[in-house]
């Protein structure tokens, strides 16, 4: 992996489906199949002859940086509440922080195993819990014996390897949405029983998010190729499709996202479109309710939090008290690495998507700063600075080096500056291409449940998309792309 130099001639990008003779499943899979393959590329150049006196030097753990999935109130243990903060992380299995949120005062706790979790609630029991990825595990965290660190309650289903998401039924069950069979399961806190529910979809590999309606019935979204909305009575143990026939092979609904909202009711969405459910009949609506807010028992609310910190506003007062809190990341995963300005090193973590540098010069290590979404693909350098394409959304972004600070933004005074999506060409294009890769250039592979792939032509000198080409190979993943200037 690496960078390209430089050029004044237009950058060209192609985009490619999601289809590529490899399992695309999810970010982090992504990832870790790409961390293996750039190992396995090195120790099969560590047979070949060595210049003598040549050694491989540690350059140390760039990124301590946890990837934050999520934040929830919950008890802590003592009669009061606390703010919990799920980290996965590379370099060991995820972490819990629990924060004090009126002094920002924290206590990490270490999983034994998952490196990650999507699932994350606080239990009708008082207890939190955790669903991981790679293993589909529940896991549990008593505020009222923290002596006992993080326990594996078990695994619900011996099929799946991602619980996406938990609510809390009407019977004091956990339900999940699973992956790759597009399950749903549950756990009783009462009498510790799991069970494995069944496909919520004869096809689809994604049960991808979850919500528990007013009458306690789930509600489950499916993708990511022919999106469902299914409903699963607890009652009967039996679902069915709510989705209308008339929506039936609208390509809107490749993915259906549900969820409940401020009034208690579950709304399903795909795309800028959403339906009202009530019960087992839909209506379409314009417009939907804001998410619950995260709320404290005394009626503050967390208004906003990262990687190490959190406002809490008063509603009485409206001041925002904002505060910090400290953890110990063990590292993240190095994702890609190339040469950039400067003759430096610059590489890029995946989920959290942070940029370093190093100066081999110098002898010096520098964590720049983060950007959202999962992970960067692709990294050329160009006068003398950087463009950076990440994942999702093939979004291009352009960090200038001799500025000495990293903001993130789409405003001018940002650095990086960003751009937006290259796929978005011309914008009533119905397809976007989301993820960029490394040739000589850049290559993308398509959205979720999509075929395709297009050559996307990229002007540094207006910083645009400027043409797109979609389609060259039907049905192909087009994953390599080579720069001849002779023919610019």
């Amino acid at each position: 992996m690496g960078l390209s130099r430089g050029h004044s001639s237009p950058v060209f990008v192609n985009t490619c489906p999601g289809s590529d003779g490899l399992p695309i499943k999810t970010p982090l899979m992504r990832t870790t199949y790409r961390f293996l393959c750039f190992w396995l590329a090195c120790f099969a150049g560590a047979g070949a002859a060595q210049p003598e006196g040549s050694h491989f030097e540690s350059l140390g753990i760039p990124v301590r940086v946890g990837g934050l999935m999520g934040c929830i109130v919950g008890p802590n243990g003592r009669g009061g509440e606390a703010l919990y903060f799920n980290f996965n992380q590379a370099g060991a299995p995820l972490f819990l922080v629990q924060v004090d949120p009126d002094t920002g005062e924290a206590r990490q706790f270490n999983a034994p195993q998952g490196p990650g979790a999507w699932a994350f609630i606080a239990g009708p029991d008082e207890k939190i819990y955790l669903g991981t990825w790679d293993g589909a595990l529940i896991l549990r965290f008593d505020p009222r014996q923290p002596q006992k660190g993080i326990e594996v309650v078990g695994k619900p289903s011996p099929t799946e390897d991602y619980l996406w998401q938990f609510d809390v039924g009407k019977d004091g069950k956990l339900y999940a949405c699973t992956y790759p069979n597009a399950k749903l399961v549950s756990y009783d806190p009462a009498t510790g029983k799991m069970e494995d529910l069944g496909r919520m979809h004869p096809d689809e590999m994604y049960s991808r998010s979850l919500a528990v309606g007013p009458n306690g019935k789930v509600y489950v979204g499916i993708g990511t190729a022919k999106g469902d909305l299914v409903v699963f009575d607890p009652a009967t143990r039996t679902h069915r499709s709510l989705l209308p026939a008339a929506l039936r092979g609208n390509l809107t609904w490749n993915a259906v996202g549900v969820s409940r909202r401020k009034d208690g009711q579950v709304y399903a969405t795909y795309g800028s479109s959403a339906l009202r459910v009530d019960d087992e009949a839909v209506a379409p609506v314009t417009t939907i309710p804001e998410l619950p807010p995260l709320k404290l028992r005394d009626g503050r609310e967390v208004t906003a939090f990262g990687r190490g910190s959190f406002s809490v506003r008063d509603p009485r007062t409206r001041k925002v008290v904002e505060r910090t809190f400290k953890y110990a990341g063990a590292g993240d995963l190095i994702f890609v690495v190339g040469v950039g300005p400067g003759g430096a090193i610059y590489g890029g973590t995946a989920l959290p998507n942070e940029i370093f540098r190093y100066d081999p010069q110098a002898g010096r290590s520098e964590h720049l700063g983060g950007m959202p979404s999962g992970e960067v693909y692709s990294m050329l350098e160009h006068n003398r600075k950087l463009y950076l394409c990440y994942y999702g959304g093939a979004v291009m972004n352009l960090y200038d080096p001799a500025k000495p600070f990293w903001k993130f933004g789409v405003g001018p005074g940002c650095n990086p500056i960003s751009f937006g999506g290259v796929g978005r060409w011309p914008p009533t294009a119905a397809r976007d291409d989301s993820r960029p890769g490394w040739a000589d250039l850049h290559w993308q592979r398509a959205p979720y449940g999509q075929l395709g792939g297009a050559l996307g032509v990229w002007d540094p000198q207006r910083n645009k998309t400027i043409a797109n080409y979609r389609n060259l190979i039907i049905n192909q993943s087009i994953v390599s792309l080579a720069y001849e200037p002779g023919a610019a």
